[in-house]
């Protein structure tokens, strides 16, 4: 299974950990596997670890498509602020989110740091290819939740 580590507004963190949101959307479309694990890591002001979830169904979509679907409440928990991210850009990648599963504790920027050599958030998402590089990580993760 695939591991991710993504980066992400906090008040949609949250909306994701309250069950209200049910769909990522990305601009960056790469090579995401679905059914798998993603490591939440929420931007400033938390700049922290806060949770994973585990995604389902990926799609790749054109930006009016994702628009209508939104406007039709298709895309559960995406609104307002989902289409000033999507109108007029190119295929957006839409992230089916199956399962949520927020930290007993934070994992903080200065403490992911020293866990992981250079550690810089992603601006999107990466996939954790260097498995030995983020275990400290997804340990930590694995007992915090």
């Amino acid at each position: 299974m695939a591991i991710y580590l993504l980066s992400i507004k906090p008040q949609f963190a949250e909306q994701i950990y309250k069950g209200v949101k049910k769909y990522e959307l990305r601009r960056k479309v790469g090579n995401l596997k679905p059914y798998s694990d993603i490591i939440i890591y929420e931007s400033a002001p938390v700049k922290a670890v806060t949770g994973v979830i585990k995604i389902g169904n990926i799609r790749v979509l054109p930006s009016e498509k994702v628009k209508t679907l939104i406007l039709a409440g298709e895309l559960e928990g995406c609104g307002k602020e989902d289409l000033k991210y999507v109108v007029g850009k190119k295929p957006i990648l839409v992230i089916e989110i199956i399962e949520y599963r927020k930290l007993r504790r934070k994992l903080g920027l200065e403490e992911l740091k020293a866990i992981i050599d250079g550690f810089k958030p992603p601006l999107s998402y990466i996939r954790i290819d260097d498995k030995k590089k983020y275990e400290k990580l997804i340990d930590k993760v694995s007992k915090l939740i």
